[in-house]
């Protein structure tokens, strides 16, 4: 495990989940909300699971914002 993927260990399944709804062809743009309390990690994970697709030379010039 690298340690930057140390603090996301047990939500292996919300990652993969956005990381689908991200990927999916009917749903390449639009908004998507991210919730949570302060200080869990919404951002992290968002910036965790952008991070993984921009591996994925298909997907990055959809990523860029």
């Amino acid at each position: 495990m690298d340690k930057k993927d140390a603090k996301f260990i047990g939500r292996e399944t919300l990652i993969q989940r956005l990381k689908n709804i991200l990927n999916n062809s009917q749903t390449k743009s639009g908004a998507f909300l991210i919730t949570g309390y302060r200080g869990v990690g919404k951002t992290s994970l968002v910036n965790k699971v952008l991070s993984d697709l921009a591996e994925i030379p298909s997907l990055l010039k959809l990523l860029k914002y």
